[in-house]
């Protein structure tokens, strides 16, 4: 396995990232995995690490990239508002499918907490994916985990300021109306014990879901799967579904 740094420019911006390469030949069935908000590409306590080694053992190339405004792209945090990582999704995903070494037929993704990429109306060559902890309404979410909104006083949270437009432009957007175009495998993974993200809501937006789909429920995990058997079964799962749909 070798593990190469990346970076894309389009104007006067930059995504940094990490391309995971498997043994075998190429191209590759291809996993990409989108952080949520505040994260990185390498998100809390290195999980997105460890999960693009796993998937990267089994055979899989996998990317992973910092959205505008976090871990070491271009851009502060507080000039960011939905839109931008709508178009960094994009961006990546073209980036992704047009590589070298892309089986263009067998891309997957991971997408956590706001799963953004649901948001730029995935294509019918994405053949996998899998949510994290997925913020079914943005708007009700930021209120439980930031203080903003209709019903609280816009606050920073420590360490990041959020662009007041970035809220406005969640009023409306819920992955309900997003996951019923997706055509896709959806495995679904959230635990019971999160506060950010409701199970009620978790398990509305399954039911949203075409077939073939899948939710697990992780029991007394939180929204970032911080113990350790939380995350093993997280990423025991999630390795699982792309075995089975990207190399089976």
């Amino acid at each position: 396995m070798e593990e190469e740094p990346l970076r894309i420019e389009f104007g006067k911006d930059f995504l940094m990232g990490v391309r995971h390469v498997p043994k075998s030949k190429p191209p590759y069935p291809t996993v990409i995995l989108y952080h949520g908000l505040t994260g990185d590409k390498s998100e809390g306590y290195r999980r997105f690490v460890r999960l693009s080694r796993l998937l990267c053992k089994k055979g899989m190339q996998v990317f992973r990239f910092d959205f505008r405004g976090h871990g070491d792209s271009s851009r502060d945090f507080s000039d960011i508002t939905l839109k931008d990582l709508i178009e960094d999704s994009r961006i990546i995903y073209e980036f992704v499918k047009n590589h070298d070494e892309t089986n263009p037929e067998k891309i997957g993704i991971v997408a956590r907490s706001i799963c953004v990429p649901l948001y730029m109306g995935l294509k019918d060559d994405c053949k996998a994916i899998v949510l994290h902890a997925p913020a079914v309404y943005l708007d009700k979410v930021l209120e439980r985990g930031w203080g903003v909104g209709l019903r609280y006083k816009r606050i920073p949270k420590i360490g990041y300021i959020l662009n007041e437009n970035f809220y406005d432009g969640t009023k409306g957007r819920n992955l309900l109306r997003s996951i019923k175009k997706v055509k896709a495998p959806v495995l679904i993974i959230t635990g019971d014990e999160d506060v950010i993200v409701r199970l009620d809501e978790v398990e509305e937006l399954y039911r949203a879901a075409n077939e073939p789909k899948k939710l697990v429920v992780v029991k007394y995990a939180d929204h970032r799967f911080e113990r350790q058997e939380h995350e093993r079964k997280v990423n025991a799962e999630t390795v699982k579904w792309f075995q089975k749909y990207l190399l089976g």
